[in-house]
């Protein structure tokens, strides 16, 4: 019963891992880091507008790390009894509905802040900025990203995650 368990534990995790591996060897590291720094550029930012786009981030950022922490520890819980003997499904489901609340608010928080990015830059350079959030995570996270590119504006790719 243990090895099915721990079976299922493994395969459930996998799940959740795989298409963040399929989409980071689905790019190749080289020609997604020169459009990263092309289209990076391309935004030309104004610091009125920085400042703009800081005071959204700033605004929500507390509440995101909190819900983010929530979330956290609810899923840690929910693996948890994940590995009990016998699980208590209506455990399993009353934690699975709590942190699909914390990650609704989390995601109803980044779409405000999508919405409020594209009244400011206006359709095509937050289109650019939204592309750029997509190619950045995948970078960041291998460790491979360009050099010199400014911190400010890789805060509100980080916000758009």
């Amino acid at each position: 019963m243990k090895r099915k368990l721990l079976l299922a534990l493994m395969v459930s995790q996998l799940l959740f891992i795989l298409p963040a591996l399929y989409a980071q060897g689905k790019q190749g590291d080289a020609p997604a880091l020169a459009e990263l720094r092309k289209e990076f550029k391309s935004l030309a930012l104004t610091d009125a507008e920085k400042s703009s786009l800081e005071k959204i981030v700033q605004k929500d950022e507390g509440e995101v790390e909190k819900n983010q922490a929530e979330l956290k520890v609810l899923q840690a819980r929910l693996e948890r009894l994940m590995l009990e003997k016998t699980p208590q499904m209506d455990a399993i489901k009353a934690l699975l509905k709590d942190s699909l609340e914390w990650e609704y608010k989390i995601r109803l928080i980044r779409l405000e802040r999508n919405i409020a990015f594209r009244g400011i830059l206006g359709q095509d350079r937050w289109a650019t900025l939204y592309k750029l959030s997509k190619v950045w995570g995948p970078a960041k996270r291998s460790g491979k990203t360009p050099e010199g590119l400014d911190e400010r504006v890789l805060k509100f790719l980080d916000a758009l995650q």
